[in-house]
């Protein structure tokens, strides 16, 4: 699609940005029948993103509640906060937020969203590019009969490749303490081993989806994207190499035997992530359709615009340093 963003700075360090659909190329994705159910079709999720300097891993927010009470824990409380370190609870999306503050954990430097209750946010953590390797990498030396395919339905960089006979197998040297290996599941894929400097340490990792799943799956709609199917951590910050092998198997009810990597995130002490700080003008449930909670359609059209408001602030709450942020660092 086509859009023209405005961004309008004030002296006191709101950012109002607003993102105009000039032109759509593709159709949203339509309604379909899954298997005991229909799934609305639309988009998961609606709005603008940006890409925060690193250190911003702290979150605290203030939401309306479909409830009046909420344990003290509970994932989805109308008032809490959060470090990256929490997991879910850190990157679990907030809906209908009043105030939602991100901020560096070691100063007071802070990112506010401002909403009266219409916007929802998503925290997402963000590997340094040098990190990812895509399928497509020169350095990952693929042995015996290999397949490039072009998807642009939610892999990595639109590509995946694959090998479905036993023996094929792919290696990949790194320097780092871990690697996580991403690839999607479908009916097609099938099962592989991975070794670690020659050792088995992922054996039988199956890309068949996972039984859940089905019930909310229709015919053409079954593949899944971006998953992690390794990861390992705590190694000696050394060279080390990645071997996958096809192991030419299948689950019951797959199709075919094929193994599909999409990318894979070296973890290294150089390497900084970074947190993606989303701000949602609508989202919906797609694929809920075992459930009776399911949201309207949520679709984008030539002429819609998204907006939000932020607020930069600074350790001096009276001088907001708007330099926390530039354009070149937080839009992409």
């Amino acid at each position: 699609m086509k859009v023209r963003f405005t961004l309008r700075i004030t002296m006191d360090g709101r950012l109002d940005t607003e993102c105009r659909i000039l032109s759509l190329s593709k159709p949203m994705p339509h309604t379909v029948k899954a298997i005991i159910g229909l799934d609305c079709g639309g988009l998961d999720e609606m709005g603008i993103w940006y890409l925060l300097c690193p250190g911003y891993e702290h979150f605290q927010w203030k939401r309306k509640g479909l409830w009046s009470c909420y344990p003290q824990d509970h994932i989805g409380r109308v008032v809490g906060e959060a470090s990256r370190k929490d997991g879910d609870d850190f990157r679990s999306m907030k809906h209908f937020i009043l105030d939602a503050v991100v901020s560096k954990e070691d100063s007071r430097a802070a990112i506010e969203v401002l909403s009266d209750g219409s916007h929802s946010v998503r925290l997402e953590a963000v590997p340094d590019s040098d990190a990812c390797i895509d399928d497509r990498d020169s350095r990952i030396k693929y042995h015996g009969t290999w397949y490039e395919m072009d998807d642009y339905c939610g892999n990595f960089m639109d590509t995946e490749t694959l090998g479905s006979q036993k023996g094929d197998y792919l290696e990949y040297t790194f320097t780092g303490t871990g690697i996580r290996v991403y690839g999607p599941t479908d009916y097609n894929y099938g099962i592989c081993d991975i070794y670690l400097d020659g050792k088995l340490t992922g054996e039988g990792i199956s890309q068949y989806p996972a039984k859940v799943d089905f019930a909310g799956m229709s015919r053409g709609y079954e593949k899944r994207y971006q998953l992690c199917l390794y990861s390992v951590s705590g190694l000696e910050n050394t060279e080390h190499t990645l071997r996958i092998n096809v192991r030419g198997e299948k689950e019951v009810g797959a199709q075919n035997t094929y193994v599909s990597l999409d990318y894979m995130v070296v973890e290294n002490p150089k390497y900084q992530d970074y947190v993606k700080l989303i701000v949602n003008n609508d989202f919906n449930y797609t694929r809920l359709v075992r459930g009776n909670y399911m949201r309207d359609k949520v679709e984008l059209k030539a002429g819609d615009v998204l907006s939000n408001r932020l607020r930069l602030t600074g350790i001096d709450k009276a001088k907001c340093n708007v330099g926390l942020l530039t354009p070149e660092t937080i839009f992409a």
